[in-house]
């Protein structure tokens, strides 16, 4: 059994003469290494891969990844893609998940980021939701960037929707904007936005939490896509088959 996750870019690699869709880099969780994969695969497709969009299951935010779920195939069961209708009334707003409950000041990772009297300045003029190409900025504060000007630059959150992706990198106006205050959003709310409960302590520098909260997988997000598809839906049929199977392998 696996778990595989990556963004949405995918490669067309070739297994056993079959053309299989992948991600283009795999995390592979359970210790399965990409060449076990590979020669345990036998079938022309890959079980249970679908694009998964976290806001539609809850989740405070709009994270977009590709999972494939995978179970052996001498096991008898097939993984089904958890609905997200038990969501749909939800208040996964990304000011529903900063503010409620209210964050202790003192609270940890809560350290507030210092910006210039310039990027504080930006934001002013950036109101909620546009980011630094989209406003209507004074010459002197807008960016003199040439060619793809990304979105998420100096953007806003709204906060009537879930966030934009939490990264775990980046230079400058990447680090996730308060709706009205004129600041970068802290640790502790990027952590909100993650699902991370508040007595979870992330432990390094302010750059080196910012990837780990980046990087993480939404916490509920798991939990409602795939603990409770697996272990909820599949668990006792699961139990069973594997049971037979080391029965089946010590009788032998």
């Amino acid at each position: 059994q696996y778990i595989l996750t990556e963004s949405k870019s995918i490669r067309i690699v070739k297994v056993g003469g079959h053309d299989i869709h992948l991600p283009f880099s795999l995390i592979i969780i359970e210790d399965l290494n990409l060449q076990t994969f590979f020669h345990t695969l036998e079938m022309p497709d890959i079980p249970s891969p679908h694009l998964y969009k976290f806001e539609d299951y809850g989740i405070p935010q709009a994270r977009h990844r590709l999972i494939i779920v995978g179970i052996r195939n001498d096991i008898d069961v097939k993984f089904k893609v958890p609905s997200p209708a038990p969501y749909a009334n939800v208040d996964n707003t990304c000011k529903n998940a900063i503010e409620n409950p209210p964050i202790q000041a003192n609270a940890f990772n809560n350290e507030t980021p210092k910006k210039s009297k310039q990027v504080v300045e930006r934001l002013k003029h950036i109101k909620a939701g546009q980011n630094a190409f989209t406003a209507d900025l004074p010459e002197e504060l807008q960016l003199k960037v040439k060619g793809a000007k990304i979105s998420q630059i100096y953007k806003r959150l709204d906060p009537s929707k879930p966030s934009y992706t939490v990264t775990g990198s980046g230079g400058g106006g990447t680090h996730i904007y308060h709706w009205s205050e004129p600041r970068a959003l802290t640790n502790r709310e990027r952590a909100r936005l993650q699902t991370f409960p508040d007595t979870y302590q992330f432990i390094g520098s302010k750059e080196s939490v910012r990837k780990q909260i980046g990087m993480a997988v939404p916490c509920k997000g798991a939990k409602n896509n795939f603990l409770k598809a697996i272990f909820k839906n599949h668990l006792p049929e699961l139990n069973m088959k594997v049971f037979s199977l080391l029965l089946r392998n010590k009788t032998e």
